[in-house]
């Protein structure tokens, strides 16, 4: 399992990747909005790994799996053009972050260099408590 430590220093890289302002790191949904309450701007929220293990005592594999998101705040009464834009901008960004992870992960120095391709999921999201719009991106490394 990737160190704490180690996650937000990747964390830290990819919100220069992503070309946004700030960046957190949180365990659950809840956290994410206490900690994004004040921010504005494009933000990327870091989802602390898990670990997960398959196998049995003789052999046994350990992944990891996280979710990073590209979001903005939501600004009440935006035009659908407003929002359309706002969903593109965060597109871009996390597209960035998947791009980089995947280079990261080819050059083999990494923790992600056991990057499996087939767990990346890219989806809008709408954090309903706090108001952000966006999109996320789950992988297992």
């Amino acid at each position: 399992m990737i160190k704490i430590t180690d996650f937000n220093t990747i964390c830290d890289e990819l919100k220069t990747v992503a070309g946004a302002k700030g960046y957190v790191l949180s365990a659950t949904e809840e956290n994410l909005v206490n900690k994004l309450k004040d921010r504005a701007g494009l933000q990327l929220a870091c989802i602390i790994p898990m670990l997960s293990t398959s196998g049995d005592l003789s052999g046994f594999i350990d992944e990891t799996t996280t979710m990073f998101w590209a979001i903005e705040k939501h600004v009440d009464g935006q035009t659908d053009k407003s929002e359309l834009q706002q969903y593109q901008r965060t597109q871009d960004a996390i597209m960035k972050v998947r791009t980089h992870i995947i280079s990261m992960a080819e050059d083999g120095c990494s923790d992600f260099n056991n990057l499996d391709l087939n767990s990346m999921i890219i989806e809008p999201v709408w954090v309903s408590k706090g108001s952000w719009n966006g999109w996320s991106l789950e992988l297992t490394f």
